[in-house]
């Protein structure tokens, strides 16, 4: 992810929420990673 110029995170919709799998990395990852690391860089969420 550090490479790519382009983030793209996909998830279906559940009752109203993401599944499970793509909860679990946005919680792993979640204030973990530095500031500016991902400066420049496009993230797109498709639910």
């Amino acid at each position: 992810m550090k490479e790519a110029d382009i983030v793209v995170i996909g998830s279906p919709v559940y009752w109203h929420n993401i599944c499970a799998s793509v909860r679990t990395i946005m919680e792993r990852v979640y204030g973990t990673i530095d500031e500016g690391t991902f400066s420049g860089k496009k993230l797109f969420f498709l639910y």
